[in-house]
């Protein structure tokens, strides 16, 4: 299992690793910085709009459905696209600084809007936004 190490107080505690988190909250001095990974974000984005999200509310007992083929349906609950930004908008609410990584994953279409509209709204409030990784930065925005 994999563990990412968190300073709390004095020490530091060990916590598993989701591979699916997105968001990571770090605290640096005053400044609250949350580092977004773009790609595990987009491909979250991409299973909400997935064929088997859409088969969530699909009715079991119908053989007639297509998403269940005349077999038992599979329960995956997957969190919406509305889901996904909301909590993308409560973490920027709690935070000053927003590390984004993996930028080239906000290539287009409609997850390039979404995020980037709410990037806009986060500037907008006097956050900071970072582009990059541990390696290399560029800023933009408030502070």
């Amino acid at each position: 299992m994999t563990v990412r190490r968190i300073p709390v107080g004095d020490r530091d505690i060990a916590a598993p690793v989701n591979r699916r988190e997105f968001l990571t909250l770090r605290t640096t001095g005053s400044k609250r910085i949350l580092e977004l990974s773009c790609e595990p974000l987009f491909m979250r984005f991409v299973d909400a709009q997935s064929r088997v999200a859409s088969c969530k509310g699909e009715d079991a007992a119908n053989p007639s459905s297509h998403c269940s083929y005349g077999e038992p349906a599979t329960t995956i609950d997957l969190p919406t696209k509305d889901e996904l930004l909301t909590e993308l908008e409560r973490q920027l609410a709690d935070v000053d600084v927003l590390r984004v990584i993996g930028r080239d994953w906000l290539s287009g279409g409609d997850f390039k809007r979404q995020v980037e509209a709410r990037l806009e709204t986060f500037i907008s409030r006097g956050g900071r936004i970072e582009f990059g990784d541990a390696t290399s930065t560029t800023a933009l925005g408030g502070h």
